[in-house]
């Protein structure tokens, strides 16, 4: 007996019968909802299996990062898929920096099962977002403190990603290293709503910058205090510690 949803369907051909090619094989009366049977080797379930789990995770993890996206939160500077702290009006991008090269390799497998479309160095486009994968704490030219991912927010966990927010300081360091107009856009969303301990920033900073590839690091420090000085009271003790470091 054909259950419902096939009731009224007619099969045209035998198993086993040579047809070519324009021959039709089934008459379908309902197409609302189709199933297609696959034999699988029992070597490959273990695979399968796990794979459907895992695109299943990214989708999940899509569509959060399309919920933030209009919603207006800021791209993400992310560990262990780890998302950007903050609130701002748009964003054109999300970065993620995966705990380990594994782990991103992988996301970046599963993102183009989904449609996702791989551009060097380390982009992913696609479903309207532009994706920045990193790992092991290196951010653009930023090579974060070995703690970065303890000290990060915990924000959302879906079925088998988590998704975290860089701790503030961490986050104005990432941007600090750059220092284009989005990211002074972003340090100003950041001190507004959270403030910044400023001798723990350039203690943090100075540490994290002997590490990484920023070319005006030094200068950098001292720019960003003047953009401090126009939100929050500047420390002095922080500021003449960064002046020395600029001075050695």
């Amino acid at each position: 007996v054909l259950p419902a949803w096939l009731r009224g369907s007619k099969v045209k051909v035998k198993p086993g019968q040579r047809v070519d090619s324009t021959t039709p094989l089934m008459h379908l009366a309902q197409t609302g909802t189709l199933w297609l049977e696959i034999q699988v080797p029992v070597y490959s379930l273990e695979e399968i299996v796990a794979a459907k789990y895992d695109v299943l995770s990214l989708h999940q993890a899509g569509f959060t990062f399309r919920q933030m996206h209009d919603a207006g939160v800021p791209g993400a500077d992310i560990a262990r898929a780890r998302t950007l702290l903050g609130k701002k009006a748009s964003t054109k991008d999300i970065d993620f920096c995966f705990i380990n090269e594994a782990d991103r390799t992988e996301f970046t497998r599963i993102a183009k099962r989904l449609g996702y479309v791989s551009e060097p160095p380390s982009k992913l486009i696609g479903h309207g977002l532009a994706v920045d994968i990193y790992s092991n704490g290196y951010i653009f030219c930023v090579q974060l403190q070995p703690n970065y991912a303890e000290i990060s927010v915990k924000i959302r966990e879906l079925q088998k990603i988590e998704l975290y927010a860089l701790n503030p300081v961490d986050l104005v360091i990432t941007k600090t290293s750059r220092f284009n107009d989005r990211d002074r856009e972003d340090i100003i969303t950041i001190l507004k709503n959270y403030g910044l301990d400023q001798n723990e920033f350039v203690e943090r900073y100075i540490k994290t910058m002997e590490n990484s590839m920023v070319r005006d690091a030094k200068d950098n420090l001292l720019v960003l205090f003047s953009l401090i000085d126009r939100y929050i009271k500047v420390d002095k003790n922080a500021f003449e510690i960064a002046k020395r470091w600029r001075d050695e």
